[in-house]
């Protein structure tokens, strides 16, 4: 009995102490019961990770209907729109000067745009081809760019300045 109450105390210490980076979001700080004590560290942050842990279908069922329950993931918006830019520039570049493609299609939706507005964000793409893909590469500042430029012609169009979630 002893053994097995010093087996339950290691392994949730274990859990407490491991650094938050290693999971996709820490069980102190998301779920379900951070909505209701404000996530963190401390006391909130150890009732956090029991109910996590001690529920985790109902609030895994109940989390998936809230939406994110407060969790961030690793990456933001704007990193992931930057990977998927600095590793797709090439099939950009070609989707663009034609007017059309899966890949933006693909970076339209991490932009936020209905599917009903992909045929619009293709031709601006193709509009401003120059502009947008002549100094195109994989460098972090040139993807940076390339995003910041993108999302002021979309959010010049009215329609998708609206409808576009993650142009900012």
């Amino acid at each position: 009995m002893k053994k097995n109450k010093l087996l339950l105390f290691i392994t949730i210490l274990g859990f407490i102490v491991v650094p938050s980076h290693i999971w996709a979001n820490a069980p102190t700080s998301c779920g379900v019961p951070s909505l209701v004590t404000g996530g963190g560290g401390g006391i909130k942050g150890v009732a956090n990770f029991i109910i996590n842990i001690s529920t985790s279908l109902p609030t895994y069922a109940v989390g998936t209907t809230l939406g994110t329950s407060n969790c961030s993931g690793n990456f933001s918006m704007i990193e992931i729109q930057e990977n998927y830019v600095k590793n797709i520039h090439a099939q950009l570049r070609e989707e663009a000067s034609m007017g059309s493609g899966d890949h933006l299609d693909s970076l339209a939706m991490l932009l936020g745009c209905p599917q009903d507005q992909h045929t619009e964000i293709a031709e601006v793409a193709q509009k401003h081809y120059v502009d947008l893909f002549g100094q195109l590469d994989q460098s972090p500042e040139r993807v940076s760019q390339f995003l910041q430029q993108f999302k002021e012609q979309l959010r010049e169009k009215p329609a998708l300045a609206n409808q576009c979630s993650h142009l900012s």
